[in-house]
């Protein structure tokens, strides 16, 4: 009798949904790190990060404009200094590669955060997938969000354990204690918190038939608990408590109307549909799933729906609730659908069907995405890719070089999206009348800036008021301030590409 040559008896085997989530988990990876890295704000963090490290402490004052001598507030500081020291040692491969470790990390977690509702693996699998193609106009920009992603995501899995466990009292807070000074997005975090806590207290309320008995309630002491300990926690950063009312009141900055993320969402863009379809989904499960309702789940609904209508911002964080509220729904109506038991359960069914091929495929899948991945492909064997193809193709990388090459210094306009990267290249050189962090620019200055930038009549005296120097135009968006720059006699073109003009104003 012939033998098999090779026995595979001694490989651990892995089950269907082991190698759903591998699957799945590698995809978003290799997906993500196809990514270029876009021009916007990514490089003015990257700036404050060189600054502080460089001085060893935290700007009291913008360092990079004279213009605005008003005390500033740059919460995300750690982020920022993470995103450094991380650039100086892996380059621009290695700001890719963190790109995609954190998006798949957000992935991972909402998989557990979905899986702890008592949700079996293929359908957690599912609603990280989803999640995942809903934020993907949002997810493709390398920012300190994507720390807060991570964070949210453990918000959701402890909100999913609490009321059977009580270890998320434990770790939540040493986890927002983090998010507080990687990124203001912690106050959506804390916002989760209370919708629980407030669920929960209702849901007690209607059993025990009064607010006498809510005390003894283990899920309602646990929620207020957790609620408490991680608003705490938050205050352990450079500001303290003060932080929780700046981020409180940052959304209400004027100069966040003039910017396209921060504005309502408009239904015919790809978002708007994306979050039209996630709704209209939302009313068929609800309507026809066999499962309780939570009030925390309607009270999350409702909440981050709102926030994802008034900013497309917000749109990220309603891709990482509507899969964590929808996924139970959706296993449910298809268990009802199929006419089998609908039980609630944590733990994993058993799947005696473990094969030691699928521990051998599993293998094959994780290097060929690390092979076929740019960032630990070009990082493992030292072959990096050039410049030009992991950055956008709108970054103004010939303008810098025009600028560091003639040796500009002083203070410059320049689009917005471009001043980051312009920065970021001639540090202690030029001096851009506004960058990406518009909520540190006084509205004043802001709507000076708007004048300029559309080429107002009265750009010039503004320009001279402001003491710039130079202008850098784009031909796409400053056509009209280009071509009253070309009929004064005070300006003159230094350069002229494909992107713009840089002009020097005597």
């Amino acid at each position: 009798m012939l033998r098999p040559v090779v026995s595979l008896a001694f490989i651990s085997g892995v089950s269907r949904s082991a190698l759903a989530v591998v699957v799945a988990l590698c995809a978003i990876w290799l997906i993500t790190s196809f990514n270029r890295i876009n021009h916007t704000d990514i490089w003015g963090h990257l700036s404050f990060g060189r600054w502080i490290v460089e001085h060893g402490s935290l700007p009291s004052v913008d360092p990079f404009r004279s213009c605005v001598p008003e005390p500033i507030i740059n919460i995300p500081w750690l982020s920022q200094v993470i995103g450094y020291t991380w650039h100086q040692a892996l380059g621009l491969e290695g700001l890719v590669l963190a790109h995609a470790t954190l998006v798949t990390l957000t992935a991972a977690g909402l998989m557990l955060a979905v899986r702890g509702r008592g949700v079996s693996t293929p359908w957690a699998v599912a609603a990280a997938v989803a999640g995942y193609l809903l934020a993907l106009p949002i997810t493709g920009t390398i920012r300190p969000q994507l720390f807060g992603m991570v964070g949210f995501v453990a918000t959701l899995w402890a909100i999913s354990r609490l009321p059977a466990r009580r270890h998320p009292l434990l770790w939540l807070p040493g986890v927002f204690a983090l998010w507080a000074n990687l990124h203001g997005s912690f106050a959506v975090g804390l916002a989760a918190l209370g919708c629980f806590s407030l669920g929960a207290t209702w849901e007690a309320h209607r059993v025990a038939g009064s607010f006498g008995a809510l005390g003894q309630d283990h899920v309602v002491r646990r929620a207020w608990l957790a609620l408490l300990l991680t608003t705490t926690a938050s205050c352990i950063n450079p500001l303290g408590a003060k932080l929780l009312a700046v981020v409180a009141g940052f959304g209400g900055n004027v100069n966040l109307a003039g910017i396209s993320e921060w504005q309502p969402m408009t239904i015919t863009s790809l978002s708007g549909g994306l979050f039209i379809c996630s709704l209209l989904i939302t009313a068929v499960l609800l309507r026809w799933s066999p499962r309780r309702i939570w009030v925390t789940e309607v009270l999350l609904i409702l909440l981050f729906g709102l926030g994802a209508l008034l900013a497309i911002r917000m749109l990220i964080w309603w891709a990482l609730v509507w899969p964590w509220v929808v996924a139970p729904h959706a296993a449910a109506t298809w268990l009802l659908y199929r006419r089998v038991e609908l039980v609630e359960s944590s733990d994993e069914p058993h799947e005696p069907d473990t094969a030691p091929g699928r521990t051998l495929l599993v293998v094959a899948i994780v290097f060929a995405t690390v092979l076929w991945s740019p960032p630990t492909f070009g990082l493992i064997t030292g072959r990096c890719r050039p410049e030009e193809s992991i950055l956008s193709t709108d970054t103004p990388r010939e303008m810098a070089e025009q600028v560091a090459r003639r040796h500009l210094t002083g203070r410059i306009f320049t689009p917005m999206d471009w001043a980051d990267y312009l920065l970021w290249r001639n540090p202690g050189a030029i001096e851009p009348l506004v960058y990406s962090h518009v909520h540190l620019t006084s509205p004043e200055l802001w709507q000076d800036f708007l004048l300029i930038r559309r080429g107002d009549e009265r750009w010039l005296r503004v320009a001279d008021h402001y003491g710039l120097k130079y202008l850098v135009t784009s031909r796409a968006r400053n056509r009209r301030l280009a071509e009253s720059a070309a009929r004064q006699t005070r300006c003159r073109v230094l350069h002229d590409d494909r992107q713009g003009l840089l002009i020097e104003i005597q």
